[in-house]
C-alpha cells in the first residue's frame, strides 16, 4: 500500500468502527495489518471533511467497480448524515 493510500485505509477503518474494522483486516496479510495499524494508531484527530472526502472517494471507487448497484448519492447523504 502507498503512504497516501494507507492513510485513506487508516480513516476509513476508524470510520468503520471496532467488529467491521476488524473483520475487513482478516482479509489482509500480516504486513499489511501491521503498516494500517501503525498508521491508525498515529491518528491522533481526524477533520471530519477528511473522513467525508475519503467516504466519498470509496463510495465512488466501489460503484466504479462493483456491479452493486449502489445509488451513491443517498449513500453517501446517509453517510453524512450519520457522522
Amino acid at each position: 500500500m502507498k503512504d497516501d493510500g494507507i492513510q485513506k485505509a487508516a480513516i476509513l477503518m476508524l470510520a468503520l468502527g471496532e467488529e467491521e474494522a476488524s473483520e475487513v483486516m482478516k482479509f489482509l496479510g500480516p504486513r499489511e495489518v501491521l503498516k494500517l495499524g501503525a498508521a491508525m494508531a498515529q491518528m491522533k484527530a481526524v477533520q471530519h471533511n477528511d473522513v467525508v472526502k475519503v467516504l466519498e472517494a470509496f463510495v465512488e471507487e466501489t460503484n466504479l467497480h462493483s456491479t452493486v448497484g449502489l445509488d451513491s448519492d443517498e449513500y453517501i447523504r446517509q453517510v453524512l448524515t450519520k457522522a
